[in-house]
């Protein structure tokens, strides 16, 4: 069977699923921090409490994760020493997608 994700045997896996599950961790309790205001105005989440979760997942992940896009970086040029963009980026919404549906799995349990 050939190589689905190139270079995927540098990915240290474990690493990865324990940041993963802090992460988890963080987002649920924030969902539970927030969601008073949820069922306080839930109008403003257009009464979708799937809407709420999305908001907070990314908010979570921006303000208190501090996950974001790095546009210094981008524009720094060190970016270009990647072997391949095309690889990398990939690889990146590949992971992006995993982490996502973990954590919405989580806060779905």
């Amino acid at each position: 069977m050939p190589d689905l994700l190139p270079n995927s045997e540098n990915i240290r896996l474990n690493d990865h699923l324990q940041t993963l599950d802090r992460w988890a961790e963080v987002v649920k309790k924030a969902e539970e921090k927030y969601l008073p205001t949820f069922y306080r105005n839930p109008a403003k989440y257009e009464k979708s409490l799937s809407k709420f979760k999305a908001i907070t997942l990314v908010l979570t992940f921006k303000e208190d994760l501090k996950c974001g896009y790095n546009m210094e970086l981008v524009r720094s040029g060190a970016m270009q020493d990647w072997k391949s963009n095309n690889e990398n980026a990939t690889v990146t919404l590949l992971k992006c997608i995993g982490q996502t549906a973990r954590m919405l799995n989580r806060l779905t349990k």
